[in-house]
């Protein structure tokens, strides 16, 4: 398995007057190229969930294991070091900085790891030629279109060539056509060996053919699949 997590709880601001529970009893397991959409409403603990197997923090209690390593109890440097190995990340607001150009932010995960500028453009511009955005390479963000902001996010994503993509509400703000330019893509990625975790409320995601597996997150617990796994 390339995801599994084990009786996952997660609670935040432990011992505090705003403690909360927000994720109870998780138990999942993802298999390598497989595509897996977490279904819920916001709150429902999903994008906690996405934040556990993306090694952002570990879970409270219980154990997650990503690519074989156990990340439950590990400090942040090293949950830091195998976040940029293993994991590439597209949100929702694809989190892009306006100002710089394209290829500035597809290789800004590579800048905390000494990467020359000669070899971050190298590695950028076979992404860039395959997602059809080389010709704005040297163009601030601000200036291009939904579509090709897309593409930037999901070639940042892939910049550190990581096993695992994980993409948040990745078509909330996206028309019917972009969404299903977007979906193409991630199957794409699956079919290449990619393991890919998603969350949505979207009928336009969950229902998707490339999906393998959709499972309902209802107040921090799972509740049903749909698929296999």
């Amino acid at each position: 398995m390339v995801i599994e997590l084990f009786q996952v709880d997660k609670i935040y601001n432990r011992g505090e007057p705003g403690e909360v529970l927000a994720l109870q009893d998780i138990n999942l397991k993802i298999e390598e190229r497989s595509m897996v959409c977490l279904r819920g409403p916001s709150g429902s603990g999903k994008t906690t969930i996405l934040s556990v197997i993306g090694c952002v923090f570990p879970p409270t209690s219980g154990s997650a294991t990503i690519m074989g390593k156990k990340i439950s109890r590990l400090p942040d440097h090293f949950l830091c070091r195998y976040r940029q190995s293993l994991i590439g990340f597209i949100f929702q607001n694809f989190n892009l900085l306006p100002e710089l150009s394209v290829l500035e932010n597809v290789t800004l995960p590579l800048y905390p790891m000494g990467v020359s500028p000669h070899e971050r453009k190298r590695q950028a511009e076979p992404l860039l030629n395959r997602f059809g955005i080389t010709h704005r390479r040297d163009f601030p963000v601000a200036s291009i279109s939904g579509g090709e902001l897309q593409r930037v996010a999901i070639c940042r994503a892939l910049i550190n060539n990581p096993p695992i993509l994980l993409a948040d509400e990745p078509t909330a703000h996206l028309d019917s056509r972009l969404a299903e330019q977007f979906m193409a893509m991630l199957v794409e990625l699956k079919d290449e060996g990619k393991t890919i975790v998603l969350t949505s409320h979207d009928p336009r995601i969950y229902n998707y053919s490339g999906v393998d597996r959709v499972i309902d997150v209802v107040d921090g617990r799972l509740k049903s699949t749909v698929g296999e796994g």
